[in-house]
């Protein structure tokens, strides 16, 4: 994006404080087209907010109201990712993410009752209720006509279906596997392969099969393998 700023329409082959006010704020424009590039933009922009600054210390009343400007674009990113991930997250690692994602927000945003909405829903997905009754509280004083603040703490509206544990047991997930080819595959080679291993086994240990072991060993790791897998994901999912 720089390169397309030309040093001859900013007055000159070297940037003054000005131009490097002229390039951040471009930079600001472009973070709301392109907010998935927003911490890269927003850092190049602080780097010539600063450059301004040490050129020019008498222009700091405007360098601090376009600092301010990229504080409010970074906390309006942070809410809205703390509202997907709290609001709609089906699993409960997406929502302490988005719990996360409501506490770095709030630093910015200390006054922003939605904010503590949001954070209070995660909490109550999670079944922390009595934290969740916290923030709802602190919504209220922060803006005493919040309609859903109100709500959600006399108990009138519920917060939404609590985050499941895992992707193994998450919500509709015995309505949906059956129709899925994915699992389908996934339980002809974990089931019916060891199911015939196991089979093997059983009719080797009584005929003097020589390859009982090779199927013994296929039998351990094909059962064994899925459950080893569920049990780190489980902790993966706790981290």
């Amino acid at each position: 994006m720089e390169a397309t700023i030309r040093p001859n329409s900013l007055g000159g082959g070297q940037l003054n404080a000005e131009d490097h006010m002229v390039i951040a704020e471009r930079y600001i424009k472009e973070c709301r087209r392109n907010q998935y590039n927003m911490d890269k933009l927003l850092s190049q922009a602080t780097e010539h907010i600063e450059a301004a600054r040490k050129i020019n210390p008498a222009a700091n009343v405007k360098i601090d109201d376009v600092h301010h400007t990229i504080n409010d674009l970074v906390a309006e990113s942070l809410a809205l990712q703390a509202q997907i991930d709290c609001k709609t997250g089906i699993y409960k690692k997406q929502v302490r993410r988005g719990l996360k994602a409501a506490d770095e927000a709030l630093k910015y945003w200390p006054f922003y009752a939605e904010i503590y909405v949001t954070k209070a829903i995660g909490l109550k997905r999670l079944g922390r209720h009595r934290e969740a009754q916290k923030m709802l509280d602190v919504a209220i004083e922060k803006n005493p006509r919040h309609f859903l603040a109100h709500e959600l703490r006399n108990g009138t509206t519920d917060a939404g279906t609590p985050a499941a544990d895992s992707m193994w047991f998450g919500p509709d997930f015995f309505k949906d596997i059956l129709t899925d080819w994915r699992f389908l595959s996934i339980l002809a080679l974990f089931f019916i392969w060891p199911g015939y291993c196991v089979y093997r086994v059983y009719t080797g240990l009584q005929t003097g099969d020589p390859d009982t072991a090779y199927y013994f060993w296929w039998a351990v790791v094909m059962i064994g393998a899925p459950i080893g897998l569920n049990v780190l994901k489980e902790w993966w999912e706790r981290q």
